[in-house]
C-alpha cells in the first residue's frame, strides 16, 4: 500500500445550496493508493484541510425553476408584448446590448442568462419589471421541443444540415484536424441579404472554436 499528499489550488465548483455556487478555498489532500484485486488502481480521499484565514469566494449565480416552454410562457409573452409595443427589433435590442442577434434572441427566449451590467440597458428598452429581468438573469435550462421541427422554417434548415451533414464534417476535418465545432464557444447570427436577381435571401453564420478529441494515453507503470 502506497500513501501520498497532494496539494490542489481549487477543487471544481461544489453546490453550497439550491440556489447559490461557491468556489472552495485551497485544501490540503491525502491520497492512499491501493491497487485492487482486479489490477486497476483505486484512490482514496483520506484527508481535507482548508488553509487557516481563507474565506471562500461567494459567486451569487442563480439557477432558474423555469424548466418547460410552458413554464416559461408568461414571461416570455410579456417580452414579446413589450418589444412590439415599442416596435423593436431583435436587431435593434441586440446593438444595444452589443451581441449577435441570435444570442440576444435567445436571451428574450429565456435560453440564455442576461448578464448583470445590461438589466438596465434592457429595462430602458423594454420597461420590464424587475422581476422579470431577475429571472432573465438566472442560468436557464436550455431546453426544445421537439415537435419544434415540424415547423417548416426550422425543418429547412434542418434538412439542410442533414443533406450536407458528410460534407461539413469532411470540410471541418480536412481544414482542423480530428474534432468538432464547439456550440458553447459559439457565435451565430443570422443575416438578409439580396441576391443576384434582387431576391431576399438568408444567411446564416455560424463561427464556432474547434475542439480537437484528445488521445487518451495510458500512463505507463
Amino acid at each position: 500500500m502506497a500513501s501520498r499528499s497532494v496539494s490542489l489550488s481549487r477543487l471544481p465548483w461544489r453546490l453550497a445550496s439550491s440556489r447559490t455556487f461557491t468556489t472552495p478555498p485551497p485544501v490540503s489532500v491525502s491520497v492512499r493508493h491501493t491497487p485492487s484485486h482486479l489490477g486497476t488502481n483505486r484512490f482514496h480521499v483520506t484527508q481535507r484541510r482548508f488553509f487557516a484565514g481563507h474565506t471562500p469566494d461567494r459567486i451569487p449565480v442563480s439557477v432558474s425553476s423555469l424548466y418547460s416552454r410552458v413554464d416559461k410562457e408568461p414571461i416570455l409573452a410579456e417580452i414579446q408584448r413589450r418589444r412590439e409595443e415599442r416596435g423593436l427589433s431583435i436587431d435593434a435590442v441586440a446593438v444595444e446590448l452589443g451581441f449577435t442577434n441570435v444570442y440576444t434572441a435567445q436571451i428574450l427566449m429565456l435560453q440564455a442568462p442576461l448578464p448583470e451590467r445590461m438589466k438596465e440597458t434592457l429595462k430602458g428598452l423594454l420597461g420590464l419589471d424587475e422581476e422579470t429581468l431577475s429571472e432573465m438573469g438566472r442560468i436557464p435550462h436550455r431546453r426544445y421541443d421537439e415537435d419544434v421541427l415540424q415547423e417548416p422554417t426550422i425543418y429547412r434548415v434542418h434538412e439542410a444540415l442533414m443533406h450536407y451533414a458528410d460534407s461539413i464534417k469532411l470540410l471541418i476535418n480536412e481544414k482542423c484536424g480530428d474534432g468538432i465545432m464547439s456550440a458553447i464557444d459559439f457565435n451565430f447570427e443570422i443575416e438578409k441579404i439580396k441576391g443576384s436577381k434582387g431576391e431576399d435571401r438568408v444567411k446564416l453564420v455560424m463561427d464556432g472554436k474547434f475542439l480537437p478529441f484528445t488521445e487518451q494515453v495510458k500512463e505507463q507503470k
